[in-house]
């Protein structure tokens, strides 16, 4: 079966229940420790629907193979997100001393 896929698209997630408050713990966990947390969870996922497709050298693509494998655009997608991230977090920081 095919289904059409769009860029940008988000779809329920039932595992979402499970991973966010593992994420939260694991924030806690790192934060407690003066350790940078970037949650990929919350990035990827809003109001119980996760990102599943983005678009790649013009073409439209999963994610994601299954629940924690990425595909390419899914990788392309999550490091731009996270560089993006951490990019804003050095700037408010501002310069190093």
């Amino acid at each position: 079966m095919h289904i059409p896929l769009r860029p940008e698209e988000y779809m329920e997630t039932p595992v979402l229940e499970e991973l966010e408050p593992l994420d939260s713990r694991i924030e806690s966990t790192v934060t407690a420790r003066d350790v940078p947390f970037l949650s990929v969870v919350r990035d990827l996922c809003k109001d119980g629907r996760c990102l599943v497709a983005a678009e790649l050298r013009g073409k439209v693509a999963p994610i994601t193979w299954d629940q924690s494998h990425l595909t390419e655009a899914g990788s392309v997608t999550v490091a731009e997100m996270l560089l993006t991230r951490m990019a804003r977090r050095q700037y408010a920081a501002g310069p190093p001393e």
